[in-house]
């Protein structure tokens, strides 16, 4: 029996659906798409993500159907994975794993994509795999990169991936800016030794594939399926039946149940079939992937074999299933054949997060004005009646069991829904008297205020003179954990709203600090569905604070749903980043099809607004020099983008941006950025207090005294700075160049900040961390949570409710412990 499980659907914060073969071997597979928040996913399911085998990518490549998979990729290697295969019919998957090379580095894993051809079959101890590959024309190329241009990509994911350890560590910088290695305590002592030397100008210049300009594309137009053939099953053997026939027991007997002849003493030849049951074999498993109504016909005309029982359709949103084409494609199995629809309007946006939204509930209980429960919604369309029961629509938590069975007869089938809990807006009730009824929590918030879906967020007609502006500020924490996505604490991510009057009307404009993976996800989950493009056309900046990936794997779908809401005007995006991040982003965008508008993002480098000397970039090699392993790296002279510099502060109402290093690694920025609230000509050079707003972000870094707290960073009226280790573990947070709690509270006390927030707490605390033996903090402050949404004004609320926090997550305390047991 082989069970073929249900990890996620589409909803609104995991767009496409993804399913686990876990075989009794102990060999884990994932099918489908890989998008972001499937590695959160997985966690909250409790699936080791160490496990796997093999991740199967089905369909055409991009942001959306693989944005968690670089980020899952470097979680498999930290558990201690060697070795990973990632399939796909298109080598493209090539080109698409070197795009990362800016963020992504590990040793001693080996990370191998594998290309499989139409027609061709990967094979294992567990199944064969074939490959269908579906066109949208006869005219489309096999492949979108020759031979030689995919070798050359190969060698830059090994490079990526290096298995020698002793030379392909990378270099960082410490907190006086020398130079060591990032784990040094791996090293061999005498190459530690030799780390700690100055090494050449830029440690940039060793890796010189991170510095080769990627080849362009042919397409991405071709859509990957798979044939799964599990392998038979030998019959069982009959003992009775071997002696009869003079088989001696022992060693033979052994021999003819693993398939194998035996030679009588006498010479007799006794085959396996003799004394073994007809084998049992397994239907064809079948993944369908049609992205669009153009792949409809190749599906139609494609040879997906004669033994098929199960179908898993992953469909796009064009493409009807019930009807016309489609349907007849379905029928044309059979009505023995058991098909799965994943499609966007049949699937429902049931909650994927079911631990992150009880949580929410009870900080709600606690802070009604700061919260809003998780948006769900019913599927948009239903099965039609005239569908027959063996066609089902796709849910979370379906556990689909294909058993042997002898070759004459059909498969057998189990079915296991005790997973499926689609959790929508009417359990509330029910999830409150489970979960905040037991806890007994010192509040004067009603069931029905905790339990109401009405957003907490604020509108532009919300916005009022009656109020300082600055009170009016909003600060919303989509995501407050560090390192990786957790059960209770997605990755970093902050939106700013600072109000701003023009014309004499009142708006709000947005700023996005760092966007870890699937922000996309808890935007769509926090806020009103029927608001997301207000939020979006708001959007003016987003400052990406160093090149890790749980700072950063967020923004590409950030920047296109900021430009499907942002078609229909003129306004500009834009991307304050270390330099390489401009060069991933214009990588990845030739992956993309049909995107339109990039020239409406404008890129500069953090290095502009420097507070201090600044470096260098490292000049782009064509790829024909790399290929040719001519790889002599050269500097570019710094020289600062003034034209698109000063274009930003006029559009977003600037009066200064400014940044310094952090202490954390290579190429990292603290930030702070004075917003003007009046935007009128005649006040842009009116510098009251009232009319500024001032914001001081750190990014990841030891505490910064004298740079960031002592200078760009003074007098800020808002401080959000990282505090991810509990005050007692000091030692560990300088070797992880972060800040514990206390540390982050001394960097406000000495920057004088009139407000602080603290985040990006290690995922070792479920919701919140020791907060009893803190030094005192000379300003109102408060700890982020995971979609948090608080004005200005607020921030000191949540002192009044410190002593409840520690009683509202003891369940989930107690579920951490036992996991780490």
């Amino acid at each position: 029996m082989y069970p073929f499980r249900v990890v996620t659907h589409p909803t609104a914060d995991i767009q496409h659906p993804t399913i686990l073969l876990h075989t009794s071997q102990g060999k884990r597979y994932l099918f489908g798409k890989a998008p972001e928040g499937l590695q959160r996913s997985l966690n909250e399911q409790k699936i080791r993500v160490s496990k796997l085998s093999g991740i199967f990518l089905t369909g055409k490549l991009d942001w959306e159907s693989m944005g968690g998979l670089p980020g899952m990729i470097l979680t498999v290697s930290d558990q201690g994975k060697k070795d990973l295969n990632i399939y796909h019919g298109s080598n493209i998957i090539e080109y698409i794993i070197a795009t990362w090379r800016y963020f992504v580095f590990r040793f001693g894993m080996d990370l191998r994509p594998k290309v499989i051809p139409n027609g061709d079959v990967h094979n294992d101890e567990i199944m064969d795999v074939k490959s269908i590959v579906l066109k949208k024309s006869a005219e489309e190329p096999d492949q979108p990169l020759n031979q030689t241009l995919s070798e050359s990509l190969r060698h830059i994911v090994s490079s990526m991936f290096p298995l020698d350890v002793k030379n392909n560590i990378p270099l960082e910088t410490n907190e006086k800016g020398e130079y060591t290695a990032y784990d040094t305590e791996e090293l061999p002592d005498a190459e530690r030794s030799r780390r700690g030397s100055s090494p050449p100008a830029d440690p940039s210049l060793l890796d010189p594939h991170v510095h080769v300009k990627l080849p362009n594309l042919n397409n991405n137009s071709t859509s990957t399926c798979y044939a799964i053939q599990l392998h038979s099953v030998r019959g069982k053997f009959n003992p009775k039946a071997a002696i009869d026939l003079g088989v001696p027991k022992g060693p033979s007997f052994a021999k003819l149940a693993a398939g194998e002849e035996v030679t009588l003493a006498d010479g007799t030849i006794v085959q396996p079939s003799q004394v073994l049951s007809e084998k049992r074999v397994f239907e064809t498993v079948l993944m369908v992937d049609i992205p669009s109504p153009e792949f409809v016909p190749a599906a139609l005309s494609a040879d997906w074999g004669s033994n098929v029982g199960v179908i898993y359709h992953f469909l796009g949103a064009d493409i009807e299933p019930f009807e016309g084409d489609y349907l007849k494609f379905i029928e044309s199995f059979g009505p023995g054949c058991k098909h799965y629809i994943s499609h966007p309007d049949y699937c429902p946006n049931s909650l994927i997060f079911k631990g992150s939204a009880n949580v929410t509930m009870k900080l709600k209980n606690l802070q009604p004005s700061t919260f809003n429960l998780p948006e769900t919604q019913p599927a948009l369309k239903t099965k039609p009646s005239h569908i027959p029961d063996n066609v089902m629509v796709l849910l979370q938590g379906q556990v689909f069991n294909v058993e042997a069975n002898i070759s004459s007869e059909r498969n057998k089938y189990t079915f296991d829904n005790s997973l499926v809990n689609i959790k929508t807006d009417k359990d509330w009730d029910a999830n409150y008297e489970k979960e905040v009824v037991p806890l007994n929590l010192r509040t004067n918030t009603t069931k029905q205020e905790t339990i109401s879906t009405a957003s907490v967020s604020s509108s532009e007609a919300d916005l009022t003179y009656t109020k300082p502006l600055k009170d009016q500020v909003e600060i919303i924490t989509f995501g407050t954990g560090s390192a990786l996505p957790s059960k209770y604490r997605n990755v970093i991510s902050n939106l700013v709203r600072t109000p701003y009057r023009k014309d004499g009307e009142l708006h709000f404009r947005s700023v996005l600090l760092d966007a870890g993976e699937n922000t996309i996800g808890s935007m769509k989950r926090t806020l009103q569905l029927d608001q997301i493009g207000s939020y979006f056309r708001e959007l003016q900046l987003i400052f990406l604070s160093h090149l890790h990936a749980d700072h950063h794997l967020g923004i590409i779908s950030i920047i296109k749903e900021w430009l499907k809401y942002n078609n229909d005007n003129t306004n500009t995006l834009y991307v304050v980043s270390p330099w390489q991040y401009t060069h991933f982003v214009n990588e990845w965008m030739k992956v993309e099809s049909d995107l339109s508008g990039l020239e409406r993002i404008t890129h500069i480098s953090c290095e502009d607004f420097l507070v201090g000397r600044p470096r260098n970039k490292i000049a782009q090699m064509s790829f024909d020099e790399y290929a040719s392993k001519n790889v002599i790296n050269s500097q570019i002279p710094f020289t600062k983008d003034m034209e698109s510099i000063q274009k930003l502060y006029k559009d977003v109402g600037i009066k200064k941006l400014s940044t310094c290093r952090a202490y954390h690694c290579n190429w990292a920025y603290s930030c702070s950025i004075t917003f003007r609230h009046e935007l009128d000509e005649s006040a842009v050079d009116r510098d009251e207090v009232a009319n500024l707003f001032k914001v001081s972000y750190s990014g990841d870094t030891r505490p910064n005294p004298n740079n960031f707290a002592g200078n760009i960073g003074l007098y800020s009226d808002l401080l959000i700075h990282e505090a991810t280790l509990e005050n007692d573990l000091l030692e560990e947070a300088k070797k992880k160049r972060h800040c514990t709690i206390n540390e982050a509270i001394e960097v406000s006390n000495t920057m004088k900040a009139r407000k602080l927030i603290l985040t990006h707490f290690s995922q070792r605390y479920p919701q919140l961390p020791h907060i009893s033996n803190n030094i005192v903090v000379n300003s109102d402050y408060c700890f982020a949570f995971d979609t948090m949404i608080v004005k200005y004004g607020d921030i000191g609320e949540q002192i009044k409710v410190f002593d409840q926090l520690d009683i509202a997550f003891a369940s989930e305390q107690t579920e951490m412990d036992e996991d780490d047991n």
